[in-house]
């Protein structure tokens, strides 16, 4: 019997569900469609790579819209329990409420679980073909070299390096320091060129300062060659674009090595710290949202579903508010970026605890 009743529940759940999602993905590449039309046109793209970049944007969209997808099918799951008396007459054979819902609960934390590895393995892919695209081919952009100037780093072990001009696998204008605790220079190395070789920087036409305690220089050594450890190319070039890099184009694996690289560089890495963690909470908003919509859509199963709906969906529109609150509030180091990653799922996890409760009784 309890088999049927489940089986049952779900399919009035992912009937609504799956339309859902279909719905608001094509209602959301239509609009992109309509806004990229003048220049698509324009630029004469060819209906292959159109249609190329427009398949490139479902996976980041899906991700986006399954939670307002599992909101939907909460109310018209139960919405039709209770316009055909179901829930009465479950609630008369002495089924509660709790027992009714637990169907959907267990079907949006498998949407939760699914959706973590959908932004771990699907998106991050997704976004960076879909990047390319846009800079190769939209918009006919040629491939940029890696060059970048002026940068200033500093390393693990506290060596600060500045370079006038990073070109792929060579450096140019190279100036290394290391400090003493007091703050006075230890050591300084100032280098014409270098160039990566076998693993490891070969640097050229250069001298070696070393220096006391008082900042006076003991040792002067003049040398043509000298190898040095520092980072890779890759890793300069993946600090040097610290800004420009998205979260959303990488991985959580990858995502905590550049963070681990950015704070050994010394370079602000607190912003990319709460997109890590928001990776792992986003998907959890699909949980979240079916507890509170499953909990408001059973307080009156006889009332106004129109308002049910309505008051849902103004929840849901907080929700994100308070997500995107949360994370401009992490990123500018006013909450813990841990806190403000999870401030939405706490706060509204609460209020769909309570409204369970409430349900109940």
């Amino acid at each position: 019997m309890m088999k049927i009743l489940n089986f049952y529940i779900l399919r009035t759940f992912g009937k609504p569900f799956i339309i859902s999602l279909i719905f608001f993905t094509g209602l959301i590449i239509i609009s992109n469609l309509f806004r990229r039309t003048g220049l698509l046109l324009e630029r004469q793209i060819p209906p292959l790579i159109m249609l190329e970049y427009f398949l490139y944007q479902i996976p980041n969209i899906l991700m986006l819209i399954t939670p307002v997808a599992v909101l939907l099918a909460c109310l018209f799951s139960l919405g039709t329990l209770s316009h055909y008396n179901e829930i009465i007459a479950l609630s008369s054979a002495g089924i509660n409420l709790y027992r009714i819902v637990l169907p959907i609960i267990f079907a949006a934390i498998l949407i939760s679980f699914l959706a973590l590895g959908w932004s771990e393995f699907v998106i991050p892919e997704a976004n960076r073909r879909l990047q390319m695209i846009k800079s190769q081919k939209l918009f006919s952009e040629k491939d940029i070299s890696r060059k970048a100037e002026n940068l200033s780093l500093r390393n693990a072990q506290g060596w600060f390096l500045t370079i006038r001009l990073f070109d792929n696998e060579t450096m140019k204008g190279i100036e290394i320091k290391d400090r003493y605790l007091s703050g006075q220079p230890s050591l300084r190395i100032d280098a014409k060129e270098a160039k990566w070789l076998n693993g490891e920087w070969l640097l050229q036409d250069g001298i070696l300062r070393q220096f006391n305690q008082q900042g006076l220089i003991i040792k002067e050594t003049p040398f043509k060659k000298k190898k040095l450890q520092l980072w890779s190319p890759d890793e300069i070039w993946m600090i040097s674009q610290a800004e420009k890099k998205k979260s959303d184009d990488m991985n959580i694996k990858e995502l905590n090595a550049y963070i681990k690289l950015l704070a050994k560089s010394g370079c602000k890495f607190n912003d990319k710290l709460v997109d890590l963690y928001l990776k792992i909470s986003f998907p959890f908003a699909n949980l979240i949202i079916a507890l509170i919509g499953t909990s408001l859509a059973l307080q009156k199963p006889k009332g106004n579903i129109a308002a049910t709906f309505g008051l849902s969906i103004l929840i849901s529109f907080l929700y994100w508010e308070t997500i995107g609150i949360g994370r401009a509030l992490g990123m500018v180091e006013k909450l813990p970026p841990l806190f403000a990653a999870w401030i939405a799922n706490i706060i509204f996890g609460i209020t769909g605890a309570y409204l369970a409760v409430k349900a109940r009784k």
